[in-house]
């Protein structure tokens, strides 16, 4: 079996969670912003496109560019929502210790990286591409997704973590210290003089 992780980087898993949850939030966001901003301004992009791009101008080249933009901008638009809520998620259950909250953001992210191998093996076959040299995508692909993993199994194992805790009762949050007992003061009181 493979060995859980105790830390992600340099941070607790705990802290780990949060932050990559609150860039997933973030990012997300601005996702979400330019996706909606593409498929509202699907026309104009339509347009540039067919004309210098593809140096055509005919109405059916514009009308099928911009159906394909407004269908894949609203799907990718749908991806980026639910990977908004699952960073949101994320970052509450690693706040909360709620496992049951990490939940979501695993399952999307499994499918994200079983489609980031699927597309690390197409890269070793497509060996002819005039704008990226093959070699570079495919070590650009792999590293980002060994990062991903490792990402990945720090989260599965924050997951983990907060469940073994809760099964035996601990929380993994820091207790606030006692306060110091009030010893004598070192000087003598003079109060009757």
């Amino acid at each position: 079996m493979v060995e859980m992780l105790k830390k992600l980087v340099f941070m607790r898993l705990q802290t780990a969670g949060v932050v990559v949850g609150w860039l997933g939030v973030v990012f997300s966001s601005l996702a979400i912003i330019i996706t909606a901003c593409a498929v509202g301004h699907s026309d104009k992009i339509a347009g540039v496109i067919s004309k210098t791009l593809l140096d055509r101008t005919d109405q059916d080249t514009h009308d099928s560019i911009q159906t394909f933009i407004v269908l894949y901008g609203s799907f990718y638009l749908g991806v980026c929502i639910l990977h908004f809520l699952a960073a949101g998620f994320l970052v509450i259950g690693a706040m909360k210790n709620r496992h049951l909250m990490l939940l979501p953001w695993l399952v999307l992210n499994a499918i994200d990286i079983f489609l980031n191998v699927l597309s690390l093996l197409f890269s070793t076959f497509d060996t002819d591409s005039e704008y990226f040299p093959y070699f570079l995508r495919f070590v650009a692909t792999f590293l980002y997704s060994i990062l991903y993993v490792y990402i990945y199994w720090g989260i599965v194992s924050l997951y983990h973590h907060i469940q073994m805790n809760k099964d035996a009762g601990h929380e993994m949050t820091c207790r606030v210290a006692e306060p110091l007992p009030q010893k004598a003061p070192l000087y003598n009181v003079y109060n009757k003089i």
